[in-house]
């Protein structure tokens, strides 16, 4: 008798130990640059407006884990002083394993995915094995934070005006605002990438803008700042209307309180798209630089962040109250040249050749448009 007690105890003992197993998930951490484990981030599974469930750290395996997933908890952030907040969402359910690269704060690696087909025997039999692989593609990015871009989709017959007044209606009650006091003074548009270029976002002054007349007058209208960027006016005239679908007016808002957005896994993003989905939001992003093949350096956090001074426009932010919600943290938008470092660190491309360009006095401007910022304070 008393060993069938034991034995119906020790069944349910395990069943217990193989449930709380079942339901644990493992997240591992690596510096994106240098490939070594992070062991001292703050790990935490969140829902929208529900308490941070923070992880525990499994030291001798070098895993943070949750132990189950309550309902309504559906985004895990990585937050670390030195490292961008990374962040999984899943509305289905987590994996069991959680592999997150962390980017150096102000730089972020883009990656692609491959997938490896190798065979392997299996008691005589020959089995295909896949596996994932990680490629850096040379491209690293800067995810400004501190701004949203709202579009409305198939808003091609909307001005300006009619899609501020319309997502101001949506959002102002999350607590976004649209930023009206940017520097500088810009808008953006979003275009069909097949017939502009394969960049489909523009930005342009917003004192060349005609706010009263629609996306699509303004593309048809060869005198106006649109209609005389795209050059296809006669093609969008004679085509579908689904074709208009791709041409929108894209608007900067910001939290009213004009702190942070975690990432693309924002939690008040995420709510505002779900109740929202005529609402299209995305995070502002720019394109730093491409890293060649003959960089003289290690990549690392320290070497990616030692040219700032020269391309980004950080050191503007002191003159606007260090306001990070107002100012363009980058001037690619107004005139996109790339950047390289190559065999020389600091190149650039000019007239389809990398060449070697002196890095300008740290407290040199960058900006390459003509709008003076003092005007725009």
């Amino acid at each position: 008798m008393n060993n069938l007690r034991y034995f119906i105890l020790s069944f349910f003992y395990s069943m217990l130990c193989f449930s709380q197993e079942s339901d644990s998930i493992a997240i591992y951490l690596k510096d994106a640059c240098q490939q070594k484990n992070v062991n001292n981030a703050k790990v935490t599974l969140e829902g929208y407006k529900k308490k941070p469930i923070i992880a525990k750290y499994n030291s001798t395996k070098k895993y943070y884990y949750f132990e189950n997933i309550p309902i309504e908890y559906n985004t895990i952030f990585v937050t670390h002083s030195d490292f961008e907040t990374e962040g999984i969402q899943e509305n289905n359910g987590f994996p069991k394993r959680i592999n997150l690269q962390l980017n150096c704060k102000g730089n972020i690696r883009e990656t692609r995915t491959k997938e490896l087909v190798s065979s392997e025997l299996r008691s005589g039999v020959s089995y295909a094995v896949y596996k994932t692989d990680t490629i850096f593609t040379g491209s690293v990015v800067v995810r400004d934070n501190y701004k949203v871009k709202i579009s409305i989709k198939k808003s091609y017959n909307l001005s300006f005006n009619e899609v501020k007044r319309k997502i101001d209606s949506i959002v102002m009650p999350y607590g976004l605002e649209y930023i009206d006091n940017l520097v500088p003074d810009m808008f953006f548009a979003h275009f069909n990438g097949l017939m502009i270029n394969s960049n489909s976002e523009k930005s342009f002054s917003t004192q060349s803008l005609d706010k009263t007349k629609s996306m699509s007058d303004l593309l048809l209208d060869q005198e106006s700042i649109l209609g005389s960027f795209n050059k296809y006016g006669d093609f969008v005239k004679d085509s579908p209307y689904s074709f208009w679908d791709y041409y929108y007016f894209q608007l900067l808002y910001r939290k009213k309180d004009k702190t942070a957005f975690r990432g693309d896994s924002d939690l008040l993003i995420n709510e505002i798209e779900v109740n929202n989905k005529e609402l299209i939001l995305n995070l502002l992003y720019y394109d730093k630089f491409f890293i060649g093949g003959d960089y003289p350096l290690n990549i690392s956090c320290k070497n990616l962040s030692k040219y700032d001074n020269q391309i980004m426009n950080y050191q503007f932010l002191k003159d606007y109250d260090n306001d990070s919600t107002r100012v363009l943290f980058m001037d690619e938008y107004f005139e996109h040249r790339p950047i390289f470092l190559a065999k020389h660190e600091l190149d650039k491309i000019i007239d389809g050749e990398v060449v070697y360009v002196p890095a300008p006095h740290r407290d040199r401007s960058n900006f390459n448009y003509k709008l003076e910022l003092s005007k725009n304070k």
